[in-house]
């Protein structure tokens, strides 16, 4: 084979080898467009899905939000509520009815009318006449239960009030039977802690009972041995509103007017002990 033979087939070679590159170039090019084509397919499929998850995010957090608001505000709400409720009230208060449930208190000659009834009448009505005058009062008891001394003296000292007032009726031996009247029992051992003294308590109580009832004025009496004036730490009275061994006292206490009476004198005496005006 001559030269100018080997050239000629050396072109040819160099030809087809170059064409056989250029298809490979142009299949591979084609094929990697695809591909991309495919990519960016998929990626815009993915796209809906991506933004419903970023939305769904969003949402959450948006709903988080509002919960967060919502508790902010009901927080609020109920401080505000609180303090509101702290603020009605000018004065704080504690009324105790004497004795309840299994323990009747003294009771009247024939037996038919029992002390804890008529203390806890009279501790509701003056509940309600305080309260709308602004006073907080809280009842030791409000039903007829049995009631330690211990709980209700355990329930003044944790409340604090301003004054303590247990409300009571008398009781006179068989041969004293003519002993009426009103009597206030206080103790001298703690004579000046809150803004009242226990004497100063038991003589105002004492005094607008009788001017408001025109019933026998018994004193003001120191009882030291009484565990409610002696476990205390209010400013405390005992209120003894009438015998129930007496007739006149007792015809006196079944009356409604009578009841209207002592209710008005325990009304104004606890009014001008807190220094407000009496009714």
């Amino acid at each position: 084979m001559d030269l100018k033979e080997w050239r000629r087939l050396a072109v040819q070679s160099v030809f087809l080898f170059l064409m056989v590159l250029a298809v490979g170039i142009f299949f591979s090019g084609h094929q990697s467009e695809n591909s991309g084509n495919k990519i960016q397919a998929a990626a815009k499929k993915e796209e809906p899905i991506a933004e419903t998850a970023e939305s769904g995010g969003e949402e959450k957090e948006a709903v988080i939000a509002v919960q967060k608001t919502v508790k902010t505000a009901a927080k609020k709400k109920k401080q505000t509520v609180k303090s509101a409720k702290k603020k009605e009230y000018k004065h704080v208060i504690v009324l105790d009815a004497g004795h309840g449930g299994m323990d009747e208190g003294t009771v009247s000659v024939d037996w038919k009318y029992s002390e804890k009834n008529y203390t806890l009448t009279f501790a509701k009505r003056l509940k309600s006449m305080l309260e709308e005058k602004n006073i907080k009062v809280y009842l030791t008891r409000t039903e007829d239960i049995d009631m330690t001394k211990k709980a209700r003296v355990a329930m003044a000292n944790r409340v604090k009030p301003e004054i303590f007032v247990s409300i009571h009726c008398n009781a006179a031996e068989e041969w004293e039977r003519s002993a009426d009247g009103l009597e206030t029992l206080y103790s001298e051992k703690k004579p000046h802690y809150g803004r009242i003294s226990n004497k100063k308590l038991a003589d105002i109580l004492l005094e607008e009972l009788v001017k408001a009832s025109g019933r026998e004025k018994r004193g003001t009496i120191v009882r030291e041995g009484l565990y409610l004036l002696r476990h205390s730490e209010v400013p405390t009275v005992i209120a003894e509103v009438g015998y129930m061994t007496n007739a006149s006292d007792m015809q006196f206490l079944l009356s409604k007017s009578g009841q209207d009476m002592l209710v008005k004198g325990l009304y104004n005496g606890i009014l001008k002990a807190l220094g407000e005006k009496k009714a």
